[in-house]
């Protein structure tokens, strides 16, 4: 596994799958923010990632007899989807087809998931929408500079996990001496 290609694969994932199962073509969708778009259909874009807080208590995984892999890296990544038509309804379009393809593909397994993904460890990926109150949409596109609000829909993909490099060497236990002895005054 070439190191750095997870979070990529990700959104390229996506983006495959709605060219897949959504009725866009290739070049319809950028992974950049709706700012920088040229004459894409789709805004994918990833403006958060957090490290997942609920799986960090998983155990080591043995290498080898001699050897553990810490933890794995298990993000959450939020992406912004926005179409990027100037007409009302055909953006309305665009975006009831995400809606509905990430809804019939919210948990992506087996063949879903690119090899890169499944050789890192992801067997399960879910991918559900993020609820955003008015204030976190104004912070958000208040971060693009010169650029109106738009509808969007923002999306949570999760756990998406990255295997660490670093091992620890371990001595395990291989004999085990047990001794019995009586006590005194015992039949």
């Amino acid at each position: 596994m070439v190191d750095g290609i997870i979070l990529s694969t990700v959104g390229t994932g996506l983006v495959k799958l709605l060219n897949q199962h959504g009725g866009f073509s290739e070049g319809d969708i950028v992974l950049k923010s709706p700012v920088d778009t040229g004459s894409a259909k789709l805004s994918l874009f990833l403006y958060q990632v957090q490290a997942n807080p609920y799986l960090k208590n998983r155990e080591m995984e043995a290498i080898q007899e001699t050897s553990l892999r810490r933890v794995p890296l298990m993000l959450d990544l939020y992406y912004l989807v926005t179409p990027l038509s100037p007409e009302p309804d055909t953006a309305l379009k665009y975006l009831e087809s995400v809606m509905l393809t990430f809804h019939d593909y919210a948990v992506l397994k087996g063949p879903d998931l690119s090899p890169t993904l499944v050789d890192a460890g992801n067997e399960v990926i879910r991918i559900v929408p993020h609820h955003l109150s008015l204030e976190e949409i104004n912070q958000l596109w208040g971060v693009f500079p010169n650029k109106a609000y738009q509808l969007s829909m923002a999306y949570l993909v999760t756990p998406i996990e990255i295997p660490s490099t670093r091992t620890l060497p371990v001595t395990r236990v291989v004999e085990r001496v047990t001794k019995f002895s009586r006590l005194k005054g015992s039949p």
